[in-house]
């Protein structure tokens, strides 16, 4: 059986300018220690005019990338385009300033997704701060539904399902989280990647402007939520304050989990809000003390432990 390759798809625009060349460097040479055997690292150049063409020209007669130099409508549209040029079984993406800080997290990740069957998967991330603190972050997947609590940088994907998913070119910033809650939404399955192995740096790309950020997300509750029947008024409460109704959070979930639409829809019943907390809990939607409010019920109290599964 022929080794399933992994496309790394990295987006750039005038590296020298923007006096990124070095990260730029080191984001190229952690793709190339990768311990996976079949890895292609993909450029997609916005048309540089300040010799990142060269720089990227001297790895390709390397061997070390493949790239193409063309105009392109942001950064979406550019990986739109190395979505399209990609020529592995497995795809990513990882800005040019950021970087794999483990040489097994591209393995681990393709192992995970071939264990599981999942269409996705995630994992956590670590990020420099613009002080150069490093910390770690947890993705919390079940908040999914409110807002984006994965870094992309950390998510691998099945190429022939993520080529029915583009990122959609009218959000300027979460086109990413949009497009991971139409996968969500159409119950393609996620799986956790148990490796820390990316990281991001504050002050990129990946760390954006946050209330541009935020009206992006209400603009993708928006286009989303109406059709499981939440009225623009009920999106902006969403936005705002992280509530959704449970009449559609449950016709939401029974879409997602077909095997739990009999308890989500009993949720009046003593014995089912029990089931649901424990249902909650171990899939981690809130994190100990942050409780979970649905329709003014408070489904935890107490700080409990909770493991998440390894497939949702």
């Amino acid at each position: 059986m022929d080794t399933p390759r992994v496309t790394v798809v990295t987006v750039v625009r005038n590296l020298v300018e923007a006096k990124r060349v070095d990260m730029f460097r080191q984001c190229v040479e952690s793709v190339r220690g990768q311990s996976w055997p079949a890895v292609e690292h993909l450029i997609i150049d916005g048309a540089s005019t300040d010799g990142t063409v060269n720089i990227l020209e001297q790895y390709a007669r390397q061997g070390t990338l493949t790239y193409r130099s063309a105009p392109d409508r942001g950064i979406y549209d550019a990986m739109n385009a190395g979505l399209e040029l990609a020529g592995g079984e497995f795809v990513t993406f990882l800005n040019s300033d950021d970087f794999y800080h483990d040489s097994h997290f591209l393995e681990v990740s393709v192992q995970t997704l071939l264990q599981t069957g999942a269409d996705c998967s995630y994992a956590p991330v670590r990020m420099i701060s613009e002080t150069g603190q490093i910390s770690e972050r947890e993705p919390y997947f079940g908040a999914c539904l409110l807002y984006q609590p994965i870094c992309h940088q950390t998510m691998v994907y099945k190429a022939d399902i993520l080529h029915h998913y583009p990122f959609h070119l009218n959000f300027s910033i979460a086109a990413d989280y949009e497009q991971i809650l139409r996968l969500l939404l159409d119950g393609r399955h996620f799986c956790k990647v148990p490796l820390c192995g990316a990281t991001f740096r504050a002050g990129g790309w990946s760390v954006r402007d946050i209330s541009r950020g935020n009206a992006d997300i209400a603009l993708v509750h928006l286009s989303l939520y109406p059709a499981w029947g939440m009225s623009p008024k009920q999106c902006e409460q969403l936005s705002e304050s992280h509530y959704i109704p449970y009449s559609v959070f449950q016709t939401m979930l029974a879409a997602i989990f077909p095997e739990h639409r009999p308890l989500f829809k009993q949720w009046r019943r003593k014995e089912a809000r029990r089931q649901i907390r424990h249902w909650f809990l171990t899939w981690k939607y809130r994190e100990g003390r942050r409780s979970i409010r649905i329709l003014g019920i408070w489904l935890s109290r107490r700080r409990q432990p909770a493991s998440s599964p390894d497939k949702v």
